[in-house]
């Protein structure tokens, strides 16, 4: 809607519309693996990094959407320089990897699970929390079934015992009721991306850098890189994405 209103009312004034999908920490500049917060995928991590995150519903062959942010900048700049040289593209670009270099939702899985495996992080007390591999279910249905009863059930009878022998349990009670929530808000949060099968077409993408290269506005291409190709993800989520979010994101 905000789009159409831009199209129709920019009137002389240049025009480019950016389309970022899930954007995760930079991939080399102004350095490997800056960010800001927690956002986009780094919820699941967080989660799963602190014991919250036992199980997680997902169709494994899914497809995220993530894209670093150095390359959406990149990209904004090129788009910018395009726009001053060829005037009046009116082009919509959408930044993706699910296209050309697609990282699937199990991938992710076996990349925290390896990371924080060798890794592990230190909870307040300076404990090291042990991960295991995720339980995986592919529907909600499933999946709520099974958090009724691994998990819902038997805290709703510890509630009860706790109620009766005079809040005996109230520490425990709290915390467990506390990582439940924490868990069932994170895959309520991250439910329409982990079924999404929907695929980005990065046409205008690529052949922006194309066309960058060519008009010469870098001397070196990898001063402006927009090759989502050129991201290994391996390398990147386990060297550069989740070492990133430990020193900069998580508490």
């Amino acid at each position: 809607m905000a789009e159409m209103v831009m199209v129709e009312s920019k009137g002389d004034l240049p025009l480019v519309i950016i389309r970022p999908t899930m954007v995760t920490s930079t991939l080399k500049d102004p350095f490997p693996g800056w960010l800001e917060g927690v956002r986009t995928v780094d919820g699941v991590l967080v989660s799963y990094a602190k014991g919250r995150l036992k199980c997680l519903a997902h169709k494994p062959e899914v497809v995220l959407n993530l894209i670093p942010a150095d390359i959406v900048v990149n990209a904004i700049i090129g788009a910018m320089g395009m726009e001053f040289a060829e005037q009046h593209l009116d082009l919509i670009y959408h930044l993706s990897s699910s296209m050309k270099n697609p990282i699937k939702v199990s991938d992710i899985h076996d990349f925290m699970f390896t990371f924080f495996t060798k890794h592990p992080w230190r909870d307040r007390h300076g404990k090291e929390v042990q991960v295991a591999k995720l339980t995986n279910f592919s529907s909600m249905a499933c999946f709520h079934v099974y958090m009724a009863i691994r998990f819902q059930l038997p805290l709703k009878i510890l509630g009860l015992l706790n109620a009766i022998l005079g809040r005996k349990w109230e520490a425990n009670y709290v915390a467990l009721h506390r990582k439940f929530k924490s868990g069932m808000q994170v895959i309520d949060l991250y439910k329409p991306y982990l079924f999404f099968e929907g695929i980005f077409d990065d046409t205008n993408l690529e052949d922006l850098r194309k066309r960058v290269s060519e008009l010469g506005f870098c001397e070196n291409g990898d001063q402006l890189n927009m090759n989502t190709r050129s991201i290994n993800w391996e390398d990147y989520i386990m060297d550069v994405h989740i070492p990133g979010l430990v020193q900069f994101a998580m508490k």
